[in-house]
């Protein structure tokens, strides 16, 4: 229901706005959120909305994982603005607003890169990853919100909880056979 969603995207910017694709995969159709008024300035934020084949829980694990890596390391993570992970609300699927991250990605201008930028790019991957590594869990599984409706932080903030990708998820209502 694009009217809802508009709807819903209005009230959180308090202006109207409007939506511009920018991308549709599998699982989620990205929009990128622009006011409706000329002179209004620019929102920097993108809407990704849920196809009926995503996976439950899994956007709660997605917004969960964002805050935690952004409230845990150094690497560089878009802020969740508002998000829906009930497919049962008025607007009929999940939704996140979130913030949009500048630039461009490296796969679309990679062969243009001189060596030297394309080195730096490879580091601050590796960078990234290193930090990721070193946020350990005495659980396997995927990160949820404790109390999704909670913008309080605290030491329970956060549960690790099913895994929703994979063979894992595809297998909770199944036996995982080897191949």
């Amino acid at each position: 229901n694009l009217t809802q969603l508009l709807a819903v995207v209005d009230k959180h910017f308090r202006q109207p706005c409007k939506l511009v694709k920018l991308v549709e995969g599998s699982y989620h159709k990205i929009y990128d959120i622009h006011p409706c008024h000329e002179g209004a300035g620019t929102l920097d934020a993108v809407l990704r909305v849920a196809s009926p084949a995503f996976p439950s829980d899994k956007m709660n694990s997605e917004v969960a994982t964002l805050r935690y890596i952004g409230e845990h390391s150094s690497v560089p993570v878009p802020k969740v603005y508002s998000w829906n992970a009930d497919a049962g609300n008025p607007v009929g699927v999940e939704y996140m607003i979130m913030e949009k991250v500048p630039g461009v990605a490296p796969f679309n201008k990679w062969r243009d890169f001189p060596v030297d930028i394309k080195e730096k790019v490879v580091v601050q991957v590796a960078e990234h990853l290193v930090a990721l590594f070193h946020l350990q869990f005495s659980q396997a599984g995927s990160i949820y919100l404790s109390d999704p409706a909670s913008s309080v932080i605290t030491d329970d903030t956060y549960r690790i909880g099913p895994v929703v990708t994979g063979p894992f998820y595809r297998a909770l209502n199944r036996i995982l056979e080897r191949p």
